[in-house]
């Protein structure tokens, strides 16, 4: 790769005209205070950069420029730190006060045609900009520090520390197995797949049915981490209403009658990020609807035992009598995250597949973690830890519905959470919540905007997620009284 001299208090914009050699597709570029904490950047298809983030009063401002056509515009940004990642080779510069953008040759590396779908996490990117600790988050779906178990390693075997089965530890898998059958899910420990966190059931899946062009079907909104992995295999991601008790099934019916889905993700218990639990009647409906036109189902439980009114219901995967199906669940929600230990339970028909990928992929999950999780499932303790867990989340979620009456009334509509960790807000005046960002961050607040959890992000303004399971309560009121003005602002300023 050529690159044009790098002038000292400057760094090169890598692109080039489409008639002057070669074209760099994708490009990508942050900005931060130092190496370790990145900032915001979206690229984009139709644009060479749709956002940049620039560092001001040592607070990350982020400030929307679009651009159309290869060449960008000039534009000087005061920064202290910039990465530009061109075809992942990283040019970093440091110590200068400005940049502007002209042009480079570049010759494109070899990757695979996937890689031009590769997009970062904007939720991973929030929290990194939130780590200050004067920052009030409600963007991540993190456990509260204060209910992680304490756990003991005195009794783990040394053996443990040696390779394991690639479909994890015998005594583990029979444990998922009998929690599986107790919610009405009839399966046996051969069905059961141990996996580093329910996130690699997801990359399995992508894998074993995705094809650029492949279509699938997810609710709006959905898992925005799933969306990503979708996205990125290329699916044509088709989606279908959300209701307040579940999907719309008439527009379920219509998507299933005009397509042929690979595959239905749903997440039935707690939805994130909407919360909504399926009704009885849905989840029997969405069953029938399954079976009849034969579409594999990949049911994503991982917020099932975080239930506050004691209602618990029949995964739809066992209500299926034809359909293939793929039902995954976690121990993050309700143990330790860190431990990265997940489990998909798979229809025969799909497991040696699935299988086949988890060998090919990392060959088997950590078997610390799984020891560790084993000390708790189906055990007394375990049981006694859930009541303690809802009971706690129980009360924050009531703390949040109280300072979102006093703070969001006359903003936003919601509907309060039965389980899970999120509230989901839809503004009265709609408005892309992505442009409330910088002023959030810039007024020591961090929230998840709704646009990305839609596979369309600009046909779905105003929405917010709202995690209100890890603020220090002490702080829930100031968080939610900025967010709100921060919110004020910006329809005034649109109003104006």
């Amino acid at each position: 790769m050529h690159f044009l001299q790098l002038a000292q208090g400057h760094v090169q914009r890598l692109f080039a005209y489409a008639q002057q050699g070669q074209q760099l597709f994708h490009t990508q570029v942050r900005i931060a205070r130092d190496e370790k904490h990145d900032a915001l950047m979206y690229p984009r298809e139709s644009a060479a950069l749709e956002h940049f983030i620039r560092l001001g009063r040592e607070r990350l401002i982020a400030e929307e420029e679009r651009f159309h056509g290869l060449l960008l515009t000039c534009g000087v940004f005061k920064v202290k730190h910039v990465d530009v990642l061109a075809q992942a080779v990283v040019v970093s510069v440091n110590q200068f006060d400005s940049f502007f953008t002209c042009l480079a040759t570049v010759t494109p590396m070899a990757f695979s045609e996937r890689v031009s779908r590769l997009k970062s996490s904007l939720i991973r990117e929030i929290l990194a900009a939130a780590q200050r600790p004067e920052v009030m988050s409600f963007a991540g779906g993190l456990p509260a520090e204060t209910m992680l178990p304490k756990v003991e390693w005195d009794e783990m075997p040394l053996s443990l520390g040696q390779y394991g089965m690639s479909e994890g530890e015998p005594a583990l898998r029979e444990a998922l197995a009998a929690e599986a059958r107790a919610l009405g899910l009839e399966c046996e420990a051969s069905q059961v797949l141990v996996v580093s966190g329910s996130q690699q059931t997801l990359d399995l899946a992508a894998k074993l049915y995705l094809d650029k062009g492949t279509e699938i079907l997810l609710e709006a909104p959905t898992y925005l981490a799933a969306l990503q992995i979708f996205q990125l295999f290329g699916a044509d991601c088709l989606t279908v209403p959300q209701e307040a008790d579940g999907p719309n099934l008439a527009q379920l019916r219509k998507r299933l009658e005009q397509h042929r889905p690979a595959f239905i993700y749903l997440i039935p218990t707690f939805q994130n990020p909407s919360a909504v639990r399926y009704s009885e009647a849905k989840r029997a409906a969405v069953a029938a609807l399954l079976d009849e036109f034969g579409v594999t189902l990949i049911e994503d439980e991982p917020y099932r035992e975080l239930t506050f009114d004691g209602g618990s219901a029949k995964p739809i995967a066992a209500r299926l009598r034809k359909a293939s199906w793929i039902y995954t669940g976690t121990v993050s929600k309700t143990l330790l995250p860190g431990l990265r230990v997940g489990y998909l339970i798979a229809s025969p028909d799909l497991f040696p597949h699935l299988l086949k990928l988890k060998q090919s992929a990392d060959l088997h999950t950590n078997r610390i973690g799984q020891w560790q999780a084993l000390q708790w499932i189906g055990s007394q303790k375990y049981q006694q830890h859930l009541s303690e867990l809802r009971d706690f989340y129980r009360q924050r979620r009531d703390a949040f519905q109280l300072a979102l009456e006093m703070h969001f009334t006359d903003l936003a509509e919601w509907n309060m959470p039965q389980g899970g960790l999120f509230f989901w807000l839809t503004l009265k005046r709609p408005l892309d919540t992505r442009t409330l960002l910088d002023e959030a961050l810039a007024n020591d607040v961090a929230f998840m905007p709704g646009e990305p959890f839609f596979p369309e992000p600009d046909k779905h303004h105003g929405h917010l997620r709202l995690n209100f399971s890890h603020i220090d309560p002490a702080r829930l009121d100031e968080g939610l009284k900025r967010l709100a003005a921060v919110v004020r602002r910006a329809q005034m300023e649109r109003a104006a």
